[in-house]
């Protein structure tokens, strides 16, 4: 993966960094493709190729700062979507916001999605009783935090939302600093929404709280 760092600095009242990427190599998750065309025998995983092209842009704006990042995910290997085997090329992009809304409190949001391309194609091609996926999976973040008693004790509260398939994930969680080097933290994930096969909805009987003590030096 390469990353080209293009732009920085003030334009217009605008102070921003932004950059370009390129990477070739191969998509993360593994695909199942069987072992002969005619007959199937068994399936084999591997991993096709993946071209990806992108930029970002990060800057202050609207009395925060403001990301923007996009890439086009070019699935080499298929370029017409027609194998419903290997992941269709797809177009990705993030839009980010973050701000400080009174003193020690910073709310944060992010929508992020992935475009499906020839989703005719994909959808021709589908197998029966394979799970279809919709042209566009978006998510939605958002973090709430506020620091208290000298910043030692921080608050939170961060949601997960798929708007696509209607699953979630919520994370409340209470930390304290008892010094520079140690820290306990209690919190819950609580997941829900969607279907048995979504992101989300796969882990709603997963519910659980947590404790961590953490020494650092």
């Amino acid at each position: 993966m390469a990353k080209i760092v293009v732009l920085g600095g003030s334009f217009g009242g605008l102070t921003a960094d932004a950059s370009l990427y390129a990477y070739r190599g191969f998509w993360r998750q593994p695909s199942m493709m069987p072992d002969n065309a005619m007959v199937l025998t068994r399936l084999i995983l591997s991993y096709p190729k993946l071209s990806e092209y992108g930029a970002s842009l990060q800057g202050r704006a609207l009395d925060g700062v403001l990301s923007l990042a996009t890439g086009h995910y070019d699935s080499t290997e298929d370029k017409s979507g027609m194998n419903p085997m290997i992941p269709n090329s797809q177009t990705r992009f993030l839009v980010g916001y973050q701000r400080q809304v009174w003193e020690d409190f910073t709310i944060g949001a992010q929508y992020y999605g992935e475009y499906m391309h020839d989703y005719t194609e994909y959808k021709k091609n589908l197998p029966p009783g394979f799970p279809q996926e919709r042209r566009l999976r978006d998510l939605v973040s958002i973090r709430l935090t506020q620091l208290l008693v000298h910043q030692t004790l921080k608050l939170s509260w961060f949601l997960f939302w798929g708007p696509s398939v209607g699953d979630y994930l919520l994370n409340p969680e209470i930390k304290y600093n008892f010094s520079d080097h140690v820290w306990p933290a209690l919190g819950g994930m609580v997941f829900g929404g969607g279907k048995s096969w979504t992101q989300f909805g796969q882990l709603q009987k997963n519910d659980n709280v947590y404790l961590q003590v953490r020494y650092e030096f």
